[in-house]
């Protein structure tokens, strides 16, 4: 498999724990006032960054998780209950493993009311891979060989080798479309307001106010007019700091939070909004990095695996709104099938909390007293990660071994987390975290933080884990479906547990905090983006 392309994907780290934790930046409050109360057609959305811009190939921020999908469709979209649908593509085959073929609906047209084409689409997807563009989802079309128009209203991707997961690639980033013409006119400016943005999303960008708000106006010449959209305009408001967060939600000035830590949901007045807790695909871990000093030694994993009380910390960080840990990579929401309920509840795997074990464990492994230091690294604005790591400070001591906290700043952790030193190490021995699969399939898990391929500079492999049987069976997992493939995954999933190069602590839940008269169906991979043209009013 093709190694992924350098990257800059910091912030994807970042995304991944946004519907859990905060990054601290300035307090973007408008204090306005102006309410979807006022306007019933009209709702305010808090969001904890700004956008760099709003060009799909760039979104893979924080800020343009919400943003983007507003004004750009996709080929195909995700059902509630995570199936693919039509969208822009009205239909779609899977030739053979590494073909697919899209047939384009042919009535689509951008919000500058002009007609899109095959043309389009092969510019968009295009974009995505040139190197020129430095695409932030880039990595998302590894496998991808050609992308070609193959009928007025058809265009053919083919893979190098097959890849299970670049089905779902058509109804993400990866996949909105947008007006070829535009995006060239806009001479590298596209997607921010002096380039301006053409799409073919329900809504069209109205204002940007830089560091405040963005603001958008319902499409005029949106394609899908068969949809029920019930709010008009939408002001998104940049508001990061937990306090101001509450503070403007009360006030009326938020309709929907995106983001705001647990600690804080009790703030909200709960006679005006509902927390919609949503089961999502997201687990919270420590990664051990499998080539660093003390940690290359699996029983040092072990032994740090299981000194942890990882339930107490999960219910201090997320209030009861999560799933213990059985060991595993992933909950329920992504098991392949329903046989791995079962499976995961006698996976051996499952390091719990056991002081004596842990002791056990370290006995067993080169440094059998303890007595050693090893770095955490860990986002310093990030106050779920950081109850974390000191958890886990605390913890390691009750086995001899000192945890030194590497605290980092967001920007940091593209030098830090996603890039390697000049002899090939990241500069850790754990990093606290958490992941979110960015597709709704578990080799979301087992292949993007795990895979040898991604033991690279800007790829995703956190704990630098290498092994060839195991690589063998994902490769296996790409190739197979239904029961086999469910198979092949459990194979993979004890060769995890049995190396240990993660531990899972929990599987916690999203949430998001919205007015009581409004209603919107989530379905767990929400993190990576709201259609808020779904939005309803109560009846």
């Amino acid at each position: 498999m093709k190694k992924i392309m350098k990257k800059c994907l910091s912030m994807l780290c970042i995304a991944a724990l946004a519907v859990t934790s905060l990054c601290a930046c300035s307090d973007g409050s408008s204090g306005t006032g102006d309410t979807a109360a006022k306007s019933s057609d009209t709702l305010n959305v808090q969001i904890c960054a700004e956008p760099s811009s709003l060009d799909p190939a760039m979104n893979y921020e924080p800020g343009t998780f919400y943003v983007t999908p507003q004004v750009c469709d996709t080929l195909l979209n995700l059902s509630s209950d995570l199936k693919l649908e039509p969208n822009i593509a009205s239909s779609w085959e899977k030739k053979d493993n590494t073909t697919y073929v899209y047939q384009l609906r042919d009535d689509v047209t951008f919000s500058d009311g002009s007609q899109m084409t095959a043309d389009d689409v092969v510019y968009c997807l295009q974009r995505i891979i040139d190197p020129d563009v430095g695409s932030m989802v880039s990595w998302m079309f590894n496998s991808v060989e050609s992308i070609e128009k193959t009928g007025d209203w058809e265009v053919t991707v083919k893979l190098s080798q097959p890849d299970s997961l670049f089905q779902y690639t058509m109804a993400l980033s990866p996949g909105m479309i947008y007006s070829k013409e535009a995006c060239e006119k806009a001479d590298g400016k596209f997607g921010t307001m002096e380039g301006g943005f053409v799409g073919s999303g329900p809504y069209v960008l109205d204002s940007w106010t830089s560091g405040t708000e963005i603001k958008m106006t319902s499409n005029d010449n949106y394609w899908n007019q068969k949809d029920d959209i019930q709010i008009k305009n939408i002001n998104f408001k940049i508001i990061s700091d937990d306090t101001a967060v509450v503070t403007a939600t009360n006030a009326g000035e938020i309709d929907l939070v995106t983001l705001l830590a647990g600690d804080y949901l009790d703030q909200i007045d709960s006679s005006k909004f509902n927390t919609k807790v949503v089961h999502s695909a997201e687990a919270r871990s420590l990664f051990f990095n499998c080539e660093q000093t003390y940690t290359n030694d699996v029983n040092v994993r072990k032994a740090l695996a299981s000194c942890y009380d990882r339930d107490a910390f999960m219910n201090s960080a997320y209030k009861g709104m999560y799933d213990p840990s059985t060991g595993l990579l992933f909950g329920e929401k992504l098991y392949p099938d329903d046989s791995w309920e079962e499976f995961a509840k006698q996976f051996q795997y499952n390091y719990q909390y056991n002081v004596e074990q842990a002791k056990e464990y370290l006995s067993a492994s080169k440094y059998p007293d303890g007595g050693f230091e090893i770095t955490a690294l860990v986002a310093a604005n990030n106050g779920t990660e950081m109850k974390e790591a000191q958890l886990f400070q605390a913890a390691a001591k009750e086995i001899n071994v000192d945890v030194k906290l590497k605290t980092v700043s967001d920007a940091e952790l593209q030098t830090v987390a996603f890039s390697e030193k000049e002899n090939g190490l990241r500069d850790y021995n754990v990093y606290v975290s958490g992941w979110i699969s960015d597709y709704p399939d578990s080799m979301g898990y087992f292949e993007t933080l795990l895979a040898s391929w991604n033991n690279v500079s800007g790829a995703i492999n956190f704990s630098q884990y290498e092994n060839e049987e195991y690589d063998a069976l994902l490769k296996k997992a790409h190739e197979t479906d239904g029961e086999q493939r469910s198979e092949v995954l459990k194979e993979a999933a004890n060769i995890v547990g049995r190396d240990c190069p993660i531990q899972t602590l929990g599987y916690n839940s999203s949430y998001f905090v919205l007015r009581s008269d409004l209603d919107y169906t989530f379905n767990g991979m929400d993190v990576w983006g709201l259609y808020l043209k779904n939005i309803k009013r109560n009846k």
